[in-house]
């Protein structure tokens, strides 16, 4: 599967058998942005993006440190970059698994 956020374009498997099962989940995750981008989606369903860009914020108004705001920033941005390598669009999606993983390529 491929997409594009903003101007950055990712590839990455759909991990499914055969292309009728790729195509359709392609097509749910289609459906899925679309309702987030229209608001037609619960409010609380957010794009992981938004969910880093919501948890920045919050840590922006705490008035930490510019270095502990610098590390969550890094952190932030790292998690995002795996998830878009992931394929996950939606924070719900993101599992224990996922995370796992992720720390497990930190150097």
């Amino acid at each position: 599967m491929q997409t594009a956020n903003e101007s950055m374009q990712s590839r990455w498997s759909s991990k499914e058998k055969n292309w009728r099962s790729a195509e359709h989940k392609a097509r749910q995750l289609e459906q899925q942005l679309d309702d987030i981008l229209t608001g037609k989606s619960r409010p609380d369903v957010k794009t992981v993006q938004q969910a880093v860009e919501l948890f920045l914020t919050s840590k922006r108004n705490e008035n930490l440190a510019a270095d502990t705001l610098y590390r969550h920033e890094q952190i932030m941005r790292a998690l995002a970059e795996f998830c878009d390598r992931q394929g996950i669009l939606l924070i719900k999606d993101v599992t224990l698994a996922h995370l796992t993983m992720w720390q497990s390529q930190w150097s």
